[in-house]
C-alpha cells in the first residue's frame, strides 16, 4: 500500500465529467480508498450549497476544503471546521465597487451562497445560464445582495462579480487589485475575491493539521490554475489529461482526462 495518507481532488474538470456527472468506476475507486483507511478530500471552487445536486455520489467522502480553501467542512458531522473570512472594512470596499458597474453578485458564507435575484432574469448577460437551475434550487436568491449580508453578517469567505462583459471585469480588477485581498479568474467575465493568502494549498493545510498529517503525505489532484498552489504545496501533485499546460508542466505525474477515470487512475496507481 502506498505511504501517501490523503488525496484532495478537484471537482470540475477532474472528478466531475464534461457531463457534470461522477463515473461509476471513479466513485467506486473513492469508496475503496475511504474503506482502505485513506483520507478523502474535495477541494473545490464550490460552496457547500453548491454541491447539493452531488449528494447521493459524495457521501462518502468526509471532508471537503471549499471555496479555494477558504472553508474546511466535515461532511459526515456537517459543520465548519475552518473559516478564513473578508473583515467588514473589505466586505464594504468590495460591496461597494459592486455597485459602480453592471455585475451579478455573489457571496458565499458558511457554506451557503447568497446571489443577485434581480439579475436571474438576465443571467445570460453575466455568462451565468448554465447555473441558473442551480441558483434557483439551492442558493439564497435576494434584491440587495449587501444589505442582506450586513443584517446577517458572519463569515465572508468569497465574493463573485460577474461582470456584463470582459472590459468591465478588467476595469474593476485595475481599481481593486491594490486591496488586501486575493482575486481569481475563473468564468470567462467573473472576478472572484478571496481573503488574502487564502488558496487550495492553505485550506487542505488547515484539514493535514486537523488530521494530524503533512502535506508531503497528501496527493492532489487537478486541472487549473486554481490548483496550482495545492498542487505544489504537496507530497505527490496529479494533472489530469485535461489539464492546462501550467499544470501539465507542474505535475509529477499525469492521468486520463475526465472522461476516462483519471481520478480513479490516480487513486488505484498511487494511494491504495
Amino acid at each position: 500500500m502506498s505511504n501517501y495518507k490523503l488525496i484532495a481532488i478537484d471537482m470540475d474538470g477532474t472528478l466531475l465529467k464534461t457531463d457534470k456527472t461522477i463515473s461509476q468506476k471513479t466513485a467506486e475507486a473513492i469508496a475503496k480508498a475511504v474503506a482502505s483507511g485513506k483520507y478523502v478530500a474535495l477541494s473545490t471552487g464550490r460552496s457547500v450549497d453548491e454541491l447539493r445536486d452531488y449528494e447521493k455520489e459524495i457521501a462518502g467522502i468526509p471532508y471537503y476544503v471549499l471555496e479555494n480553501g477558504s472553508l474546511v467542512y466535515d461532511a459526515i458531522n456537517k459543520k465548519s471546521l475552518h473559516t478564513d473570512s473578508l473583515t467588514l472594512e473589505q466586505a464594504h470596499q468590495v460591496f461597494d465597487m459592486s455597485q459602480t458597474e453592471d455585475v451579478m453578485l455573489y457571496y458565499d458564507s458558511f457554506g451557503k451562497t447568497v446571489v443577485d435575484a434581480d439579475k436571474m432574469p438576465i443571467i445570460d448577460k453575466y455568462g451565468m445560464e448554465a447555473y441558473k437551475d442551480v441558483y434557483e434550487r439551492y442558493h439564497t436568491l435576494v434584491s440587495d445582495v449587501p444589505s442582506y449580508y450586513y443584517a446577517h453578517a458572519g463569515s465572508l469567505e468569497k465574493v463573485i462579480f460577474f461582470c456584463a462583459t470582459p472590459e468591465i471585469r478588467a476595469k474593476l480588477y485595475e481599481q481593486m487589485k491594490d486591496y488586501p485581498v486575493a482575486f481569481a479568474f475563473t468564468e470567462e467575465k467573473s472576478l472572484e475575491i478571496s481573503p488574502c493568502g487564502v488558496n487550495k494549498a492553505t485550506g487542505l493545510g488547515h484539514l493535514c493539521d486537523i488530521l494530524g498529517i503533512d502535506l508531503s503525505e497528501c496527493i492532489a489532484v487537478g486541472d487549473a490554475g486554481n490548483d496550482l498552489a495545492m498542487l505544489k504545496a504537496v507530497g505527490l501533485p496529479i494533472a489530469m489529461g485535461n489539464s492546462t499546460d501550467e499544470v501539465l508542466a507542474l505535475c509529477d505525474v499525469v492521468v486520463a482526462d475526465n472522461d476516462h477515470d483519471g481520478v480513479a487512475e490516480a487513486i488505484e496507481k498511487y494511494l491504495l
